[in-house]
Parts: C-alpha cells; structure tokens; sequence
C-alpha cells in the first residue's frame, strides 16, 4: 500500500475510503471475498450516522481515465469506526499501528523519532 495515511500542515492524520477498503481487503483470509468500495460507501451512514457523514466527502480523480467519484476521507476516530465495522482485528491494526506511527512521524523530531524507531524495533502492522 502506498501513502496509506496522510499529514496535513496540522497534524491532522486521515484516511480515505479507499485506503480504508485496501488495508481491510489486505488483511482477510487468502480465498475470502474482497471487499468493494461502492460497498464500503453503501455502508458508512449506517455506522456513522447520515448527519455527519456530508462532512468527509470528497471528490477522487481516477489517475488513469480522468473519471470522478465521491469518496470519504475519515479522521482517526471515524477510520477506526469504519474499520472495526468489518473487522475488530483491522480496527486494532489501524489505530495501534498506522495512526499511532504517524502521529510519532509528525509530532517527533527526526532524529529522535530515528532513534527511537531503531532502539524500540517499532513494527508497522
């Protein structure tokens, strides 16, 4: 997965649906079903309620065919939601290892985050 998680100039860490899709789909079972992104779409106001849901959308570029679609990008907090929706195992993963290492990347100063990576042997997940 490539830039599975985004920084902004605030630190804010986020999400999109559709990474959100890919780590899922990468963590089931060789052989199992993989999930689908206009299924995934389908089901967020369920989890999340449809009041707030309007504030995640935006809009994605295809890079290939120009095509245009909605898609969320979620915070934290509503990624690990979405996530636990499907699988409590991801759920776990994504909170514990994604957000937690950006979150080390952009709070840390990089030498310090450097040798705190190699003295603590983290291990993304």
């Amino acid at each position: 997965m490539t830039n599975l998680m985004q920084v902004t100039e605030t630190a804010v860490v986020s999400m999109t649906s559709l990474e959100i899709v890919e780590f899922i789909n990468s963590r089931r079972p060789e052989g199992s079903a993989e999930l689908r992104h206009d299924s995934f779409m389908t089901k967020v106001p369920k989890v999340l309620g449809e009041g707030g849901v309007q504030n995640f959308l935006e809009t994605h570029v295809h890079p290939q065919n120009g095509q245009t679609y909605p898609i969320y990008r979620f915070p934290k907090r509503e990624s690990m939601l979405m996530a636990m929706s499907y699988d409590y195992a991801a759920q776990a993963a994504i909170g514990m290892s994604k957000f937690a290492h950006i979150y080390l990347v952009a709070k840390t100063p990089k030498t310090a985050y450097n040798s705190y990576v190699h003295k603590d042997s983290y291990q993304s997940g």
